[in-house]
């Protein structure tokens, strides 16, 4: 399948603002369901748990949870964006496992391309706009990364071809 790796830019930890101290530091949660391939926000955003926990490895897995954190911050380091400083919070109160909190991060990354498609992106390539190819339906959730506190960022692909349904059916 092809795709393209959006390439995630290093966080200068000097400038962020963590709120959170954690527990423990969960590393890299994938969220794979074959090597390189995740399944799109779309899916992650509107599908019920039910449908999506038998399809994803690790879904019921609470590693992030036992980090104790009340909710994470989700940087978004998309290119062409960074200088926005977007961070959107992820409530982990009543969450149950991984999937949900993926599932959350899918409604944070519809709310980030909102506002980046209110703006100029300084590397066009990347612009998030209307009928740019970058949307809910192409990009995909590949892992989250915890950066240091309560500060993560989610690694995404874009996968044109990747069809919901039939990952899904």
């Amino acid at each position: 399948m092809p795709h393209l790796n959006i390439p995630v830019y290093k966080i200068n930890q000097a400038n962020l603002r963590i709120k959170h101290k954690p527990r423990v530091m969960v590393g890299r949660v994938s969220f794979e369901i074959a090597p390189g391939t995740g399944l799109s926000l779309n899916d992650w955003y509107t599908r019920p748990t039910g449908q999506m926990k038998p399809r994803v490895p690790g879904f019921a897995d609470q590693s992030i949870l036992a980090t104790g954190l009340p909710e994470i911050q989700l940087k978004f380091c998309w290119p062409g964006y960074e200088h926005l400083d977007i961070v959107e919070h992820c409530p982990l109160v009543g969450l149950k496992c991984n999937g949900q909190v993926a599932q959350a991060v899918a409604g944070a990354f519809k709310i980030f391309m909102q506002k980046a498609a209110q703006v100029a992106c300084k590397e066009p390539r990347f612009a998030i706009a209307p009928g740019s190819p970058y949307n809910m339906q192409t990009v995909v959730l590949i892992a989250l990364r915890h950066v240091c506190g309560d500060v993560f960022i989610a690694e995404v692909d874009y996968q044109p071809s990747i069809p919901s349904s039939r990952m899904m059916s």
